[in-house]
């Protein structure tokens, strides 16, 4: 996945009130109340990329393991849940 302005600020402020053009630091416009980013925030932010995206993909199988296993314990799996209509995925 490339990366964003949108999915950088979405790191950084994740409840939104922000729009960002590309990668450009300088096009950032924030809702009134939002406290803006620093530059250096915003750079740091584009280094460290890899690592959040694996951590953030490292919390969401840790969730999916653990509703599994809350499945396995009900006698259910992700598929009956589908049957169920209740599964996203």
């Amino acid at each position: 996945m490339q990366i964003t302005g949108g999915i950088i600020m979405s790191i950084l402020r994740p409840n939104g009130g922000w729009v960002i053009k590309d990668l450009d630091f300088d096009s950032i416009t924030y809702d009134e109340g939002i406290l803006p980013v620093s530059k250096n925030e915003f750079d740091k932010a584009i280094a460290d990329y890899p690592k959040i995206k694996e951590a953030q993909e490292q919390e969401l199988l840790a969730k999916r393991q653990a509703v599994e296993a809350k499945l396995e314990k009900l006698g259910l799996t992700a598929d009956d849940l589908k049957a169920l209509g209740l599964g996203n995925n």
